[in-house]
């Protein structure tokens, strides 16, 4: 379940979005770039919620596979 603070989070993105319309167009793709990157931190944001759910069902049972690092990873 997203908490209060991550949907905030994503509805500031949204007004970030919001903001960046208003401002005058330097460049032609500027909209498109800045629309995906908002997309990427709102998906961001949101996959904390799955994160946690994924992590309370493996600790639910008995596993701590998802908590552990692979080898090689920094």
């Amino acid at each position: 379940m997203i908490t209060p603070d991550e949907l905030a989070l994503v509805e500031r993105l949204g007004e970030c979005w919001n903001v960046f319309l208003a401002l005058p167009v330097m460049h032609d793709d500027d909209r498109r770039e800045f629309r995906t990157l908002i997309h990427h931190a709102q998906e961001k944001v949101l996959a904390r919620a799955t994160l946690r759910s994924l992590v309370d069902l493996t600790l639910a049972e008995g596993a701590e596979t998802l908590l552990r690092r692979p080898s090689g990873a920094s």
